[in-house]
This record gives C-alpha cells, structure tokens and sequence, in this order.
C-alpha cells in the first residue's frame, strides 16, 4: 500500500475545481472521501501509515515500501524510505490546505480553523526537520532511528511544486538549484545524484540487476511535471520560457 495515492486524490480534486467551478462534485463526493482519507492517516492505517505527534506522516517499513520508490528484491527494499519521507510530507501538507480551502467555500468556519492549525504546525515542523543546512535543500527521508537522510533526490522538488507548497522563498529557490545542479539531464530528472556511492549509470541487465538501477539513478520523465510547475511557481514567466526550452 503506497502513501502517496490517496493524497494525490486531493491535488488532482483541486485542479479539476480550478478549472471548472464545479461545487456541488466537490461538496457532495469529493469532500466526503477527503475526510475519510485524513481521518485515516490521523488514526492510522496499513502498512506503517500513520501520524506522528508532531504532524508529519511515517510510512513503510523495511520490506515493504510505501512511495513510489518500491523497488524489492529478495524481500528488502532497494532504496529504503520507511520513516517520513520528504515527498509524502509535502502531499500531507498540500491536502490538508485543500481541504481546508474546500470547508472555506462551504463556509464552515471552526473546521478550517482545526485544519488550518494542523496544517500551520506540520509546516513549521517540515522546515525544522527537513532543511539541509549545510546544503541548502531538503532531506529525503526522516527515518524511525532519526537519521537524516542526505542523498539528492527528486522527491524533494513536491514541496514546491504543489498546489500549496510547503517551503517557499530562500529555500525553495535553494532546492530548485540543487535539483538543477544535481538532477537535471536532457533527458528528464535522475532519482539520483551522480555523486552518491549508490548511483547507478544505466538502467540495464537482468530483472534483479534493473531493479537495483530503478530509482538509484534511473531517469523518470514523469518527474519533470514537477519540475516545470516548480520552474512556474518561483521563477513565473521566465520559469516558462525555461520549461519550453
């Protein structure tokens, strides 16, 4: 079970609505299914899913990955992510301003509020944990241990490329040069730095030996709708004569 998928219902929720108006879809069979999807993060679901005190989501576990870097051989994960991982934090965030932009529309008042006070706090708590001081981007994974991991990864390019961002000013502008500097090639974004001891340059072989490449490296092109809505929403025009380029 992947933690990903049921927050990107929100997204996806929140750009049909930009472009058709539609409210009585989204008051009648959107919002019921978005409460129950947050309720269940809040109370705890399967495969490690769960919130922890401080707001943010802890997801997975060491044999069975819950992002969509779920690459298993022989029962392990390849790229181990089981903690708070940087992108389904980012997703938390950006669904719960959603919602809550949704209750504004009905007009229910105390409800915002409670969202909005969640939401403030695992902002708060995303910068504190997340931010890579030394080198101006984001950690990829809290895991259960605390341990910071500092492998460049693109995950981190959904805190600012969502419809509400979790990080913005100097710090998005940081992370969005570390991707470029890092990730960046001519044929979409790498899951990978090159410099990281488990890089792989090709995605190549047998099964085994493929899924060991798969997110250690590998370009996605799927990647750079992220990377473009990250080009728009910090560099604005100039981001989208960059995106054309």
């Amino acid at each position: 079970v992947a933690a990903d998928i049921p927050l990107w219902y929100f997204n996806t929720s929140y750009q049909y609505f930009k472009f058709t108006e539609d409210t009585e879809f989204i008051f009648n069979e959107v919002m019921p299914i978005m409460k129950d999807v947050i309720a269940w993060y809040l109370n705890g679901s399967n495969n490690n899913i769960c919130v922890d005190n401080d707001g943010l989501v802890i997801a997975g576990t060491t044999d069975r990955p819950a992002t969509w870097m779920n690459a298993c051989s022989e029962g392990w994960a390849i790229t181990p992510r089981a903690g708070k991982a940087v992108e389904i934090n980012a997703l938390w965030y950006n669904a719960l301003k959603i919602y809550a932009y949704f209750l504004d529309l009905k007009g229910q008042d105390k409800e915002v509020n409670a969202i909005n006070d969640l939401s403030d706090g695992i902002k708060k708590r995303f910068n504190a944990l997340f931010w890579n001081k030394n080198g101006k981007f984001l950690y990829d994974l809290i895991d259960e241990t605390h341990f910071k991991n500092d492998r460049v990864r693109p995950n981190q390019l959904f805190a600012l490329s969502l419809s509400f961002p979790i990080i913005s000013g100097k710090k998005a502008q940081h992370v969005l040069n570390k991707v470029e500097q890092k990730l960046l090639t001519n044929f979409g974004i790498r899951t990978l730095s090159a410099d990281a001891m488990e890089f792989k340059a090709s995605y190549e072989g047998n099964m085994r030996q493929r899924k060991l490449a798969l997110h250690e490296g590998t370009v996605w092109n799927w990647l750079m709708g992220s990377y473009i809505d990250a080009l728009i929403n910090l560099r604005g025009n100039a981001g989208k004569v960059q995106a054309l380029m």
